[in-house]
This record gives structure tokens, C-alpha cells and sequence, in this order.
């Protein structure tokens, strides 16, 4: 029901607000994608990028990091740890996610029972969605359009 895209950005929400790093992702999407996805997060004032709490302790890190980039000039800045939200999990809706990254729902098949098992109680709420929607569709003729 969730496009592949809207699912990796629900995860990278998560695991944001987790702190903790999503490596498996990267496996399974380009680095364009996730360029897309945080962008548009960033944007839409979901996420921003961590503030450097302590200035010096940050320029000298700073120092060793620019040295660090200067042999990884092709590094891709875009990871869970350098970003955090900028309010919590539970104020992001699901629609507001959708809105950020352009994504839709595929409501062209019932809705599964692996999807209710990983998304739990957001699955539920998301199945009567699909199940009104198909609904809907089915009463929609050719004739009408």
C-alpha cells in the first residue's frame, strides 16, 4: 500500500528519532533518492540538520573533518546522524510525509497481511483507507468518466 519511497522515508524518520544510523537503506535506494528524501523533509520543516552544540570542540573537529572530506570529497553528507526532527515522531502524519515526498498510496490491491504485521495499528488505519478507496473505485464505471 505504501510506495517504496514512502517507506524509506517513514524509516529514516524513525530511525532519527532513534539516533541511530540505517545502513540497509543505502543498500536499497540510490543516493539520489535519499538526497530527494531528505530535501524534501528538510524542506517541509521535519527534519534539520543537527546544530553544533559546543564551538570549540566543533572547530576542532571541524578541522579533522575537513581533512577527512578532502580524501572523501565524493562522501555523502545525507545520513540519519546528521540530521535530527524538528518536532517529535508523533506530530508527523503520515499525509504530511506523502505531501513532502510527492508519494501516494496503491490502494489496486487489498491490503496485505505482511503490511499489517510491519506496520501495526498505522496498518490498520491505513487498510480501512484502502478498503474504502477500493470500494469507491469499483463503483466509478468507464461510462461515468
Amino acid at each position: 500500500m505504501l510506495s517504496p519511497l514512502t517507506q524509506i522515508a517513514i524509516t529514516l524518520l524513525h530511525d532519527i528519532a532513534m539516533h541511530e544510523p540505517h545502513e540497509a537503506i543505502g543498500h536499497c535506494t540510490s543516493p539520489e533518492e535519499l538526497r530527494y528524501i531528505y530535501t524534501r523533509l528538510e524542506q517541509k520543516g521535519m527534519i534539520c540538520r543537527k546544530e553544533k552544540a559546543n564551538e570549540k570542540a566543533t572547530e576542532k573537529a571541524n578541522e579533522k573533518a575537513t581533512e577527512k572530506a578532502a580524501e572523501d570529497a565524493g562522501a555523502d553528507t545525507y545520513t540519519t546522524c546528521s540530521y535530527k526532527l524538528c518536532r517529535p515522531l508523533c506530530e508527523i502524519s503520515l499525509l504530511e510525509v506523502l505531501e513532502a515526498i510527492n508519494g501516494h498510496l496503491n490502494c489496486n490491491h487489498p491490503t496485505s497481511e505482511a503490511f499489517y504485521t510491519r506496520y501495526g495499528k498505522m496498518a490498520q488505519k491505513l487498510g480501512v483507507v484502502n478498503y474504502i478507496t477500493r470500494l469507491y473505485l469499483s463503483e466509478i464505471k468507464l461510462i461515468d468518466c
